[in-house]
C-alpha cells in the first residue's frame, strides 16, 4: 500500500532563490550600519512537481525589483550578482513583487524552499515598504540534502558541483543560483527517488502543501 500511495500522489515546492542589496563588509558587519538593509533586487523560483518516479518544472518566474531605502546599487553587488543599475531600475515595485508572488504561489497554498531559507530577506524587504505577506510559507531546503552526506557548506549556486553536474552559471545570480538548486534536487532525486520524495514532503507538510491526486 505504501508503493501505491507514493505513486498517486503530486508534490508541488517552489524552490527559490534570492540577491539583495550589499555593500563590501555588509556580510561582516550584519548590515549592522544605520543606512544598510538587505533589500530584495533580485528574486528567482521554479514550481516544480515531484512524484516518486520524476521531479519536473511547471513554471518559472524571475523578477527584478527596485530597493527604496537604498535606490542605487553598490558597485560590490553588481560585481557579485551581474545585476545592473537598469536591472532594478526597470523592475518591479517591492508592492507588485509581492503581489506576484501571491499569485505564483497560490496565495501560500504552494510552499516554498531555498538553500538557509532566505525568508528573512523577503520579510526585511516587505516590513521596509510597510507590506505584511503573512501568507508566504518558507523553509529550508538544506533538509532535504543533510541526511545524504551532500556538503551543505556551499552556495546554492555551487551545490551542482557536489553531483558532478555540466552546468554554465554565474554564483550569486538568483536565477542561475534556482537552476543549480533543481537540477542538484533531481539528482538526488535519481540517485534515492522514495527517499527523496520522502524529505521533501516531511519539509513541506510544514505547513499547508499543495498535495493532489492523479
Amino acid at each position: 500500500m505504501e508503493t501505491e500511495l507514493y505513486n498517486t500522489l503530486i508534490m508541488r515546492l517552489i524552490i527559490y532563490d534570492t540577491e539583495f542589496t550589499a555593500w563590501e563588509g555588509s556580510q561582516h558587519r550584519g548590515w549592522g550600519l544605520p543606512w544598510e538593509a538587505r533589500e530584495l533586487i533580485q528574486f528567482s523560483a521554479s514550481c516544480i512537481q515531484i512524484t516518486e518516479q520524476g521531479l519536473s518544472v511547471e513554471t518559472d518566474l524571475n523578477h527584478f525589483i527596485k530597493p527604496n531605502k537604498n535606490p542605487k546599487l553598490s558597485d560590490y553587488i553588481q560585481d557579485l550578482t551581474g545585476i545592473s543599475q537598469a536591472d532594478v531600475d526597470n523592475g518591479l515595485t517591492p508592492k507588485d513583487f509581492f503581489q506576484q508572488l501571491a499569485s505564483f504561489t497560490r496565495n501560500g497554498k504552494i510552499a516554498m524552499a531555498s538553500w538557509g531559507n532566505d525568508l528573512h530577506v523577503l520579510q526585511e524587504t516587505a516590513t521596509l515598504n510597510r507590506l505584511s505577506p503573512d501568507w508566504i510559507q518558507s523553509y529550508d531546503l538544506i533538509e532535504v540534502f543533510e541526511p545524504f552526506g551532500v556538503n551543505t557548506s556551499v552556495t546554492s549556486g555551487e551545490l551542482f558541483q557536489q553531483f558532478n553536474l555540466a552546468l554554465e552559471v554565474h554564483e550569486h545570480n538568483a536565477l542561475d543560483d534556482t537552476r543549480s538548486l533543481v537540477a542538484s534536487l533531481n539528482a538526488l532525486h535519481q540517485q534515492a527517488p522514495k527517499t527523496t520524495y520522502q524529505r521533501i514532503q516531511s519539509l513541506i507538510n510544514q505547513t499547508n502543501d499543495e498535495l493532489s491526486r492523479l
